[in-house]
């Protein structure tokens, strides 16, 4: 399993399954949420605004800050950079 683009509600999810796969104490969650996105697959397929897209890079960007890792990851290179804090906040 690899990232899926965030297109939907549900690509969000099984993201976080794919998440999941770092550490076998993470998998029964992996489990769960495959469940969930079976379960409610009607609602799930509901799109994503760019805000929505926008928030959740503020949060993921959040998560990578807090790994405390010094490695620091571009991947698609973007014409305008903004920087968030853990909390999601612009950092200046």
């Amino acid at each position: 399993m690899s990232a899926v683009p965030y297109l939907t509600l549900d690509d969000v999810l099984e993201n976080m399954e794919f998440q999941c796969e770092v550490s076998i104490l993470l998998a029964p969650f992996a489990a769960v949420i495959l469940a969930y996105r079976i379960a409610n697959s009607g609602f799930l397929s509901a799109g994503l605004s760019q805000d929505d897209k926008n928030n959740v890079l503020k949060k993921l960007t959040g998560c990578v800050v807090e790994t405390g890792t010094n490695l620091n990851c571009y991947p698609l290179g973007m014409t305008d950079t903004l920087c968030f804090d853990s909390d999601g906040n612009v950092v200046p």
